[in-house]
């Protein structure tokens, strides 16, 4: 094989190694900034880490998504409040909180006990 047609042949190599090669994976926003404007987010760990569970209306019955009694932190990415309840169906006498319009925090002391949510009033 000539010179010329051999370097040829390693340039064009070298281009499709470039042009192929796989380039970094994209990173997924860290923490509270993973749920999407517009959207109400449950994680199941503390800062928004963790799964992610996001709503526009609510869930009656969080086991549904896999997310009975799993929730750490919630992120509210909507203008509307949020209302956070202990049993399923939005009961009443289990309503826990009521999370403001563009807040993000851990579910304190209610923590691993939400099972349903919903777009208040509450």
């Amino acid at each position: 094989m000539n010179r010329t047609l051999t370097h040829g042949l390693l340039a064009t190599g070298a281009l499709a190694v470039l042009l192929f090669a796989p380039g970094p994976a994209s990173a997924s926003p860290p923490g509270y900034e993973r749920c999407p404007e517009g959207h109400f987010c449950l994680f199941s760990e503390y800062d928004g880490n963790g799964d992610i569970a996001t709503f526009r209306f609510g869930s009656p019955h969080l086991a549904a998504q896999g997310f009975d009694d799993r929730a750490m932190s919630y992120a509210n990415h909507t203008d509307s409040l949020w209302c956070t309840y202990g049993d399923y169906n939005y009961s009443k006498e289990q309503l826990h909180a009521a999370q403001e319009p563009r807040t993000a925090d851990s579910l304190g002391e209610l923590h691993s006990f939400v099972s349903s949510v919903r777009k208040g009033p509450c």
